[in-house]
């Protein structure tokens, strides 16, 4: 089982790459056979090729992401991130507030993650 401390770096990795908009740090921290679903309620994205095309059609199109984490529970192999996402699209953009559900493997990378978040609720950015 991955320790709190694998947990915690690798949840600052994928809030850091996803600021960088750094894709490739981003699908390191998934596990080979990771089911991403985002938001819940959309179909799976199963390994990281179709994680990859998830961020190719929807981080990847953003000018930055930015995630403010507020608060962060790390529970055995599993975490829940509550945070605000900003993001920034030419001279524009929107904000959100979600959380994400993420699994742990032995090694620390996500083997799951699914995210909490309403896009009726998203906000232009001020």
């Amino acid at each position: 089982m991955a320790t709190q401390e694998q947990i915690r770096k690798t949840i600052d990795a994928y809030v850091d790459a996803l600021a960088r908009a750094d894709r490739d740090s981003w699908m390191g921290l998934f596990a080979p056979d990771a089911v991403h679903i985002d938001p819940v309620g959309t179909p799976p994205n199963v390994g990281r090729d179709a994680i990859g095309a998830f961020w190719d059609r929807a981080i990847g199109m953003a000018d930055a992401l930015v995630f403010d984490v507020h608060h962060l529970h790390v529970c055995g192999d599993e975490a829940a991130m509550v945070f605000t996402g900003t993001v920034r699209l030419g001279d524009g953009g929107m904000v959100f507030d979600g959380v994400d559900i993420l699994e742990f493997d032995d090694q620390g990378q996500i083997a799951g993650l699914r995210a909490y978040w309403d896009a009726a609720a998203m906000r232009p950015l001020s």
